[in-house]
């Protein structure tokens, strides 16, 4: 995990470099559209991890994260669009 900003600048540099990287633009309304399940957060920190999972839906992708606390923000339909680096298995 990033340590520092200037870290985690350069592990984002890395990971977009990636080959099969897709930028996604924002393109899910986070009030009135219906991508967003706001219902399954319980706090105002969930609320940007929930529009990722919800750009991840619609675009029809994976979202990668080393925030394990994403997976409660997920429908069941859900579970296969979140990776999470080493994590448990069944989960990425």
């Amino acid at each position: 995990m990033a340590s520092t900003p200037d870290v985690a600048t350069r592990l984002l540099r890395a990971l977009t470099a990636l080959d099969g990287h897709e930028f996604w633009a924002d393109d899910v309304a986070l009030v009135t559209g219906e991508e967003l399940d706001i219902a399954l957060a319980t706090s105002h920190q969930d609320v940007t991890d929930a529009h990722l999972v919800a750009l991840a839906r619609r675009h029809a992708g994976r979202l990668v994260s080393f925030d394990s606390r994403i997976a409660r923000l997920l429908r069941e339909a859900d579970i296969p669009l979140l990776e999470l680096p080493n994590d448990e298995p069944g989960v990425g």
